[in-house]
């Protein structure tokens, strides 16, 4: 029978599978996202991407993807491996464009969480800094996530993994 050593509690041959984040949380049910990068991850997928389609947002948590397994390329790479050169450079234009004469934000822009003192403060405030200076970034994640919705809609959490982790324009 499978199990025992090899496999963990959901039965996986590589042992136990990540758990779901809490809805709404500031991060994973392990605690608060252990660097920047992925506390940016959390905020576009939890504040940005929930704000512009709930039904997308709930189906990906449904499926218990986790958004820094495909967010951490795009924002590492900033999308190069999602769109040819042309489009790349394109999109880069843009996103450096912005960054040197961003509009001003007032009330309606979209805020980071107020993390708890000591739980992860200093991840948050970095990942809000790294968010100011290239802003145009977690709202272009968003709407490429958005240009895949019909796809994403109708998948499963394996066809859902493989799209948004395949190279190429929706």
């Amino acid at each position: 029978a499978r199990g025992g050593a090899r496999g963990g509690a959901r039965g996986s041959v590589i042992g136990e599978l990540p758990r779901a984040r809490v809805a709404g949380g500031l991060g994973r049910d392990s605690g608060p996202p252990s660097s920047a990068i992925l506390a940016r991850c959390l905020f576009i997928f939890d504040t940005v991407v929930r704000a512009a389609d709930p039904a997308l947002h709930g189906h990906l948590q449904s499926l218990e993807i986790e958004p820094q397994v495909f967010l951490l390329r795009w924002l590492r790479l900033l999308f190069c491996r999602e769109f040819s050169l042309d489009d790349t450079l394109l999109l880069w234009d843009g996103l450096f464009a912005d960054a040197s004469h961003p509009p001003p934000l007032g009330e309606a822009a979209l805020k980071y969480p107020s993390a708890p003192r000591g739980s992860g403060e200093a991840e948050w405030r970095e990942a809000a800094e790294a968010s100011a200076a290239l802003p145009l970034v977690d709202y272009a994640a968003a709407a490429f996530l958005r240009l895949m919705r019909g796809e994403l809609l109708g998948l499963d959490q394996t066809d859902c993994l493989r799209r948004l982790l395949s190279p190429g324009p929706a």
